[in-house]
């Protein structure tokens, strides 16, 4: 089966933005190579494609270290770490459609403000598990 018939294609109109901020990531993708903010360009856009059309079903945020994972329904799974134990900096936002943003830092916290919040002045909150 050629690989074109095993991902969707889709044409992105969203009205998300996910940023990776200040933290290593990794795309593993179902017979294709891992890859990483460190791998060329052109490995890193066609890793990228592939994982384009494919629906979120889970994700997960370690509450100490914020390490996340986003599990998606054709295989791929993108796992987002902070850069070191002393980083308490945002590791990614997801700008939403009402104009809020959902941001995590290294140090188990996240705050989920209006996207005009002032730096600094976000309410962070510690991430619980449930």
């Amino acid at each position: 089966m050629s690989d074109s018939f095993k991902y969707r294609s889709v044409a992105l109109h969203g009205e998300w933005f996910f940023w990776i901020l200040n933290g290593y990531w990794k795309v593993s993708i179902k017979d294709y190579d891992e890859v990483t903010g460190d791998t060329s360009y052109k490995r890193k856009n066609m890793a990228l494609t592939r994982l384009d059309g494919q629906k979120l079903i889970h994700a997960s945020v370690d509450p100490q270290t914020s390490t996340t994972r986003l599990d998606f329904d054709l295989g791929a799974i993108l796992s987002i770490r902070r850069i070191s134990i002393k980083n308490d900096g945002d590791i990614w936002s997801l700008y939403k459609p009402d104009n809020s943003v959902l941001s995590v830092r290294g140090d188990g916290k996240y705050s989920d403000d209006p996207g005009e919040t002032e730096s600094g002045k976000s309410n962070w909150k510690p991430i619980v598990t449930l």
